[in-house]
């Protein structure tokens, strides 16, 4: 049977349209004129603009502690995981989840029936969520969500799965498993 087909859908006003006209006659080759013709089919074709290379400026600043005078440098970084990213000199690295949501879908969108990547955008969702509910909790409350997530992700991380897309990126979520979270 398969699944159900899944298209995007038609725009209505496209960019750019593309007429498919046929020139000369298969069989006898006669000239056939450019208005001929009935229309039979259209498809759209999404496109992408190219990338734009995006330049991040990080600052990072230096603290005296007043109690103490311990003089400290902030090196917190977060990374969609780009090489580059990886390899900027900092102590504590944090996945951007947000871009690990939409990395998700492309998962989603190659196999929809398959649960695993549609189960960590829903972690990845809700971790953000608690991010923002941070001040409105107790430190106890808020490291029990923090540790229910934790355990959540990791049996996601241990399921067996064969789809390229979503075996690529639980393979990533291993590797920086420390870095989500």
């Amino acid at each position: 049977m398969g699944h159900e087909k899944h298209e995007r859908k038609m725009v209505a006003q496209p960019v750019h349209t593309v007429n498919v006209r046929i020139a000369k006659c298969e069989k006898c080759h006669a000239e056939l004129p450019n208005e001929a013709g009935r229309l039979v089919k259209v498809n759209q074709i999404t496109e992408f603009p190219p990338a734009k290379a995006q330049v991040i400026e990080v600052r990072q600043y230096e603290t005296v502690c007043p109690d103490c005078g311990h003089v400290q440098v902030a090196e917190v970084w977060v990374s969609d995981c780009y090489g580059a990213q990886l390899k900027a000199p900092a102590k504590n690295r944090q996945l951007c989840l947000a871009h690990q949501i939409r990395n998700l879908q492309a998962a989603v969108d190659a196999v929809p029936t398959l649960t695993w990547p549609r189960a960590m955008q829903m972690l990845f969702r809700y971790a953000i969520h608690l991010h923002h509910q941070r001040d409105q909790l107790s430190p106890d409350q808020f490291a029990a969500q923090v540790a229910r997530i934790e355990r959540h992700c990791d049996r996601l991380l241990q399921r067996s799965l064969a789809p390229p897309d979503a075996k690529r990126l639980q393979k990533r979520y291993r590797k920086h498993r420390d870095k989500i979270g």
